[in-house]
């Protein structure tokens, strides 16, 4: 289950819906992928569970909060519910002063970054991401983190 801070709702970086029905396509693809090779690879008469055509089922869903309505999770669970958060492009500037995004920045610093979520950001989303943590945060992950 993945969480999506969707930075835009004009084209061409929306809908949202739009945005998150890519990532989708784009992660249920490589899971399938991934999947059809694992499959290929072990014991077909191994006991596992199946779906009607045979390969393991697999569920991704993606729920949208939406930044420049302050739309984010309200409580810590409902934070740690999600085990993902895309947080895609933008037609607005990452070093922008809009509150939208003061506000974006603080929630990378404390619920992404500052609880270590597993996080994407793609363009807008991985430039808002370096600007909140600033030169002296940002550091490489260990191997095999």
């Amino acid at each position: 289950r993945l969480m999506m801070i969707g930075c835009e709702d004009g084209v061409t970086y929306g809908p949202e819906t739009n945005t998150a029905a890519m990532f989708l396509d784009l992660i249920c693809g490589a899971l399938e992928r991934e999947a059809e090779r694992a499959d290929a690879a072990v014991d077909r008469d191994r006991d596992r569970d199946r779906d009607e055509e045979g390969s393991a089922a697999i569920e991704v869903s993606v729920s949208i909060y939406r930044a420049k309505a302050g739309d984010y999770p309200s409580s810590r669970a409902e934070w740690d519910s999600y085990d993902g958060v895309l947080l895609p492009g933008s037609l607005s500037e990452a070093y922008g002063d809009d509150e939208w995004i003061a506000k974006l920045k603080d929630v990378v610093r404390t619920e992404l970054h500052g609880t270590g979520r597993t996080t994407m950001g793609v363009c807008f989303g991985h430039q808002v991401y370096a600007h909140a943590l600033g030169e002296t945060e940002a550091t490489e992950k260990d191997e095999g983190e």
